[in-house]
Order: C-alpha cells, then structure tokens, then sequence
C-alpha cells in the first residue's frame, strides 16, 4: 500500500550515453552495482537482467545480447563535454571480477588477424581455491557458452 510519493522532475539532459557490462553470474554483477552507487556520480539509469530474462531478450525479443550470467546496461547523461568523462568512471566502477566481454575479446583478436588460441587469464584468489577438477569444467562451459562462434 503506497500511501504517498513524491516525484522530483528533472529537465531532459543535453547529452546520454549507454554502456553494457556482462557478468559470469549474478554476484558479480551486484557487486559491480554496489561499486557504482557507492560513487559520487551515479548512473542516471541502471538496469539489471540475470541470465534468464537475458536469454528471453533475445530468444523472444529479438535482441542482440550474448549469453552471460548478468548483465547491467548503465546510463550516463549530462554536459556532452563531461560525458566522456562521466562514462569512463562509471565504466571503470562497472569493471571487477566476473566482468566479461568474452566475444568481443575474441572478435577484436580475429579482425586483427589471429587465428591461433586466445587465451584469458584468470586471477582470482576466489575461483582458484575452489575444487580445480569443477574449476576446469566450469571454463570448458564458458568457453563453450561465450566464445565458441
């Protein structure tokens, strides 16, 4: 039961920009937000899809998204010549363990000419103490899931 709201209306701003940040799994992705409100420039807009709505975007929605665990699309608008700026902080705060871009990671090597194996590095103090046998299986899937084309 809502028995009062109180709306703040704010003009149009001069400039926005969008930016997408996929995640291995939804703990990475709620720290990342926990990273990003803890700021003193927050998002003008952020939005949050676990690896079930992701998959529905794109199945029945038609949208271009990648497989992930999690994913944040984060707004920034303001003063076009702050934006940059603005964007590059938020971006920065939105980075952290489990942030993946793992395909266009591998795009970019192959446009530049590659055709070897791409490595990734993990390090994670977190993922390496865990059982190294599901370890391995675990990233035989994310290969499997995130970057075989």
């Amino acid at each position: 039961l809502v028995v009062e709201a109180t709306l703040k209306l704010h003009p149009k701003p001069a400039a926005s920009r969008m930016l997408r940040a996929l995640y291995c799994d939804v703990e990475s992705a709620a720290k990342a937000v926990a990273r990003l409100m803890a700021q003193p420039e927050t998002p003008s807009m952020l939005e949050f899809m676990d690896a079930t709505a992701i998959r529905l975007a794109r199945d029945i929605g038609g949208a271009d998204l990648p497989d992930a665990g999690a994913l944040l699309m984060i707004e920034g608008d303001g003063d076009p010549a702050q934006l940059p700026a603005l964007m590059q902080t938020l971006a920065t705060h939105a980075d952290g363990e489990g942030c993946i871009d793992i395909k266009s990671i591998h795009r970019a090597v192959r446009a530049a000419g590659f055709n070897g194996f791409t490595e990734v590095e993990i390090f994670s103090t977190r993922l390496w103490a865990t059982d190294q046998d599901q370890f391995l299986k675990n990233i035989i899937t994310a290969h499997q899931n995130h970057v075989a084309l």
